[in-house]
């Protein structure tokens, strides 16, 4: 989300994360998330934003199923190995060593 609000720009798949995480985690309105992508968004696009949060939330014409839910952990280890994502937009990880990153991302608030 730091990365959205200071760039207006987020790669697809953690767009996919934070709605599966903010649908089927928090249980919130897709709608919600919907609309804050939107106005944060430099390149939002309505149709697929919004069929975006539909598909994240199992909701929709083509959605995902129910039981999809995306594991940020998981994500992390596949698609961040280095930390070198979760050091840049979470400095205060900056100094956990690699191998305790995933378990440390869920730390904290």
């Amino acid at each position: 989300m730091r990365q959205l609000n200071a760039t207006g720009w987020m790669h697809n798949r953690l767009r996919m994360i934070v709605a599966s995480f903010l649908t089927k985690d928090l249980r919130l309105d897709w709608r919600a998330g919907e609309r804050y992508f939107m106005s944060q968004l430099i390149d939002g696009d309505l149709a697929a934003n919004n069929g975006g949060w539909q598909w994240a939330a199992s909701t929709g014409t083509d959605a995902a199923p129910y039981f999809r839910i995306f594991n940020p952990t998981t994500q992390g280890e596949k698609f961040d190995k280095q930390g070198v994502f979760i050091r840049r937009w979470l400095p205060e990880l900056a100094k956990v060593p690699e191998k305790a990153l995933p378990s440390a991302v869920g730390v904290g608030g």
